[in-house]
Order: C-alpha cells, then structure tokens, then sequence
C-alpha cells in the first residue's frame, strides 16, 4: 500500500508539471500587447501635439523621438547639414597652407635674428680688433717719459739712433 501511495503521488506530481502554460503565455502576451497599446496612444498624442503646437513643442517631440531611439538601441536619424565640396575641401587645405606660411615667416625671423647677431658680433670684434691694432701701434712707438719736478713737468722723447 505504501508503494502504491508514492506511486499516485509521483503520478500527480508528473502530471503537474507537465501541464500545459498557455495561460500563463496569454497573460503576458495580453499585457505586453495592453503596454503596447498604450505606448502607440501615447506616441500618437506626442506626434499630434508636435504637428499643432509650438516650436517648444515640435522640439519636446524630437527629443522625445531621439530619447526612445537611444533607449530601444534603434539607430536613430541625424539631419546632416547640406555639405559643400568647395567648403570640405578649404578644411583640408586652408590648415595645410597656414601652416606653410608659419613655417616660412618662422624661418625669416630666424635668419635675420641669425645675421643680427653675426652683424653684432662682427661689430664687437672690430671693435675688439681695432683696440687691439692701437695697443700694438702704441707699443710699436718709444715711449713718452714724463719728468716731473717741483719746478715743472717736462715731457722727454726718446730718440732712436
């Protein structure tokens, strides 16, 4: 009697679990088509408002749309402005050519900072050179010796015999 008993219980139990879901499946099919419903009464009310109302309006809807696209992972529509080849193409060049011209105006500067300072230098060194020539010109010369006594000075020339 008892291995009948398990066996009856064992029998309901497999009987339960193998009944059938559809109930359950209905139910959520009917819910997710009630949110569904709802959902498109919303969006039919956003998209009139946004064909009547204002600007702030028609604005709200956009953002509401691009918001929903984001959201779902839809790939959402961006309005491109209208592209103008001759703009495209002064993008590319216009940097190109500026920053030729920089180089270019850079490399000036720095050649006449270059002679500038070559200029200078060499000015410093006639200068330097010139001294020079004049200590060598004096020391060439006999010297010029000075007497000075009480009674007065007197400048003594040496001669050369």
């Amino acid at each position: 009697m008892k291995r009948l008993m398990i066996a009856a219980v064992a029998a309901v139990a497999l009987a339960g679990c193998a009944t059938s879901q559809d109930k359950y499946y209905e139910a959520i099919t009917a819910q997710a088509k009630a949110q569904n419903d709802a959902q498109d009464r919303i969006e039919g009310q956003i998209t009139a408002l946004a064909a009547t109302g204002d600007a702030q309006a028609k604005g709200m809807a956009m953002a509401y749309w691009i918001m929903k696209g984001a959201k779902a992972g839809d790939s959402v529509v961006r309005i491109q402005p209208p592209q103008d080849k001759a703009l495209a193409w002064a993008s590319i060049l216009v940097p190109a050519v500026t920053n030729l011209y920089g180089i270019q105006q850079s490399t000036r500067v720095n050649l006449a900072n270059i002679e500038a300072t070559t200029e200078r230098y060499g000015l410093t060194m006639g200068t330097v050179s010139g001294i020079a020539s004049q200590g060598i010109e004096a020391a060439s010369k006999p010297p010029v010796i000075v007497n000075s006594t009480p009674a007065g000075s007197s400048v003594i020339y040496p001669t050369t015999d």
